[in-house]
Parts: C-alpha cells; structure tokens; sequence
C-alpha cells in the first residue's frame, strides 16, 4: 500500500482513499515536507516531535 503525509486541516483526506495517510498536525505542517529515499526511510526536517514518534 502506498503511504502519503497529509495536513487534514489543508488538504482533503477522502482524495487519498486507499492510501495508508499519516496524518500532521496543523501546527507542524512544514514536517508534511518529506523525500521518499527507499524502503523504509525518509528525510524530514528535525524539530517535529510530534510527527517523528
């Protein structure tokens, strides 16, 4: 399954049904800014605590 990371609060979660989504908060949106590098792994900006765990 393909996975997306998406702000509920700017964007619309029914257009990525079927989708896996993680979701961000709003007030860490900039954290939805990720590069897929391969299995299992991403490059995201650090201090996003709440996105990170």
């Amino acid at each position: 399954m393909k996975t997306v990371v998406i702000v509920p609060e700017l964007v619309d979660p029914q257009y990525f049904r079927g989708f896996k989504q993680i979701r961000v908060p709003l007030e860490e949106a900039y954290a939805a800014n990720v590069l897929y590098l391969g299995e299992n792994r991403i490059l995201m900006s650090e201090g996003y605590p709440k996105l990170r765990n």
